[in-house]
């Protein structure tokens, strides 16, 4: 059963889409730029092959059209390759601001209990940054992690790693690898803004 959002991740979220719509907009403009520079290259083109040769036209015409039409959808994507990534890259530089966040011990709470259904709590071994630790303490004492086992560690990104006594298991809890995660349906996110929805 999937975890209820949190109002940190729903902001992180709902930052990355306010971003790639700026970045869907953005290309979206360019494909059209390009689409009608491309229109009035094949009318021209056209009318000077009219002039030549009429029964070449819609040959040219067509093949003038296909080329316009390829590269305008290789912009689309390359555009889109480019805002996904940087909206990840922004999404990024913006998890560490979130350490300082008053719910982030609620949140990464949540993820331990779920790692922990994976990991059984006896001889787990929590890896996290100072700032995790601290906001956690708690929770882990309650849960009966003992506090050596506990292992701050400051290359952690934000979240936690929970890893069996023997290193068998590992759960990767951090934010960076939620993000990473939810990169394949932004990416949908992103390519239904810039084609409209499905028809």
């Amino acid at each position: 059963m999937a975890a209820p959002a949190s109002p940190l991740l729903d902001q992180l979220r709902r930052n990355a889409l306010a971003e790639a719509a700026a970045h869907v907009e953005a290309a979206h403009v360019e494909g059209e730029r390009v689409r009608a520079a491309a229109a009035l290259e094949a009318a021209v083109h056209h009318a000077e092959v009219v002039a030549a040769r009429e029964s070449d036209v819609a040959v040219a015409f067509a093949l003038a059209t296909a080329e316009a039409a390829q590269q305008v959808r290789f912009n689309t994507l390359t555009a889109r390759a480019e805002a996904l990534d940087r909206i990840f890259a922004a999404a990024a530089a913006q998890l560490p601001a979130f350490a300082d966040h008053p719910d982030l011990g609620a949140v990464v709470g949540r993820s331990i209990v779920q790692a922990l259904r994976c990991v059984p709590a006896k001889g787990a071994v929590v890896r996290c940054n100072r700032a995790v630790a601290d906001a956690v303490a708690p929770l882990l004492d309650a849960l009966g992690v003992l506090p050596e086992l506990v292992v701050v560690d400051d290359t952690v990104p934000l979240g936690v790693r929970v890893a069996s006594a023997d290193g068998g298991v590992l759960v990767d809890a951090t934010f960076a690898r939620r993000l990473e995660r939810d990169r394949a349906a932004l990416a949908i996110a992103v390519a239904q803004q810039l084609t409209g929805p499905p028809s």
